[in-house]
């Protein structure tokens, strides 16, 4: 008796989720398009993390007296050719998770190596130019003395193909 009362109510379970709605469909004219491939509108690759200012020390990262001398000891090693603290030294790619190893670009502006860097991103498209997009960057870190924030901009490539570069 006891089987056949749970058959029943697999079978009612069964039945009862048959007639549920799916989910629905995906409306994509609720979000923006951001198909493509986006390259930095400033300069393409080689700009510096905040792109209203120049490399290097013009960067004025607020960085504690501590990572402050990092930073001008690294600037110094790029300056004789040595990479040393840059992951790409390594053959690792220049994309995303390369900006994660505690550093912010190439220059030799570092993060904290405890590895408590929160980095809070908020991306748009510019309401005046759809082709335009707006990443608002603000990193929270130990190595600094006071939150950092950097808008850095990218434009829609317009080649169907997208072309990866590497830089070494």
């Amino acid at each position: 008796m006891l089987m056949r009362a749970t058959i029943s109510l697999v079978a009612l379970i069964g039945v009862l989720c048959a007639t549920l709605n799916g989910a629905g469909a995906l409306d994509e004219t609720k979000y923006p398009d951001w198909k493509g491939q986006w390259v930095r509108a400033d300069s393409a690759e080689i700009a510096p993390w905040d792109s209203r200012k120049p490399w290097g020390l013009g960067q004025q990262p607020p960085l504690t007296p501590q990572d402050q001398a990092v930073f001008e000891a690294n600037l110094k090693q790029l300056a004789a050719g040595v990479k040393a603290s840059d992951p790409t030294a390594r053959c690792i790619p220049a994309a995303m998770p390369r900006a994660r190893p505690h550093s912010c670009d190439d220059s030799g502006i570092t993060l904290h190596s405890n590895e408590q860097a929160v980095i809070r991103e908020l991306i748009s498209l510019d309401e005046r130019d759809l082709r335009l997009l707006r990443n608002e960057i603000t990193t929270f870190d130990n190595a600094l003395s006071k939150p950092w924030s950097v808008t850095q901009s990218y434009r829609r490539a317009g080649s169907v193909r997208p072309v990866w570069t590497e830089r070494i």
